[in-house]
C-alpha cells in the first residue's frame, strides 16, 4: 500500500488476506489479479506501476519449508495475557474520549437535586436521544 498507492485505491481487494490474492497450482504459487482491472489500470496510466508490483512478487518468492508460527510480541517470555494486552489498548486511546460540547451542562445536570426521570430526560436532550424522535425515524417519518 506504501509503494503502490494508486494501485490499491483502484483495488477491490483491499480487505482480503494474501490467501485471497492468489492460490496454489501444482505445488507453485500463482497471484491473481490483485483485484486490479486491467481496463481501469490503462485508463489510468499505471501499467508500468502494475508491472513493477508483479515483478516484485514474482521475485519474493515467498518463504518455502517454514512452519507458521504465532507468537504475542508483547511479552515474549509470558506469552499472552489480558495485563499486557489492556495496557496497550490503553496506551492506543485518547484516555477520556473526544470532548464533548455538552460536557459541562452533563456534568451538571447529574449533580442536581432533581428527580432521577428528568436527569434521563435532559441527558437524553442533550445526546439526542429521546427515544420519540428515534422511533419516528425508524418508523419512517422525517421529524
Amino acid at each position: 500500500m506504501d509503494d503502490f498507492p494508486e494501485l490499491y485505491c483502484i483495488s477491490s481487494l483491499k480487505k482480503v488476506s494474501v490467501a485471497g490474492m492468489g492460490g496454489w497450482n501444482g505445488g507453485v504459487w500463482r497471484w491473481g489479479d490483485l483485484g486490479i482491472s486491467d481496463l481501469v489500470v490503462v485508463e489510468a496510466g499505471l501499467e508500468t506501476k502494475l508491472a513493477v508490483l508483479r515483478n516484485r512478487l514474482v521475485a519474493f518468492g515467498g518463504v518455502h519449508n517454514a512452519k507458521d508460527s504465532v507468537f504475542w510480541s508483547l511479552d515474549l517470555v509470558k506469552g499472552y495475557s489480558v495485563s499486557p494486552c489492556y495496557s496497550c489498548y490503553a496506551s492506543s486511546r485518547i484516555p477520556y474520549g473526544p470532548p464533548n460540547k455538552f460536557d459541562e451542562a452533563l456534568e451538571l445536570i447529574w449533580r442536581l437535586e432533581i428527580p432521577f426521570k428528568i436527569k434521563a430526560f435532559a441527558w437524553r436532550l442533550f445526546v439526542n436521544r429521546l427515544p420519540t424522535k428515534d422511533l419516528l425515524v425508524y418508523r419512517g417519518w422525517r421529524p
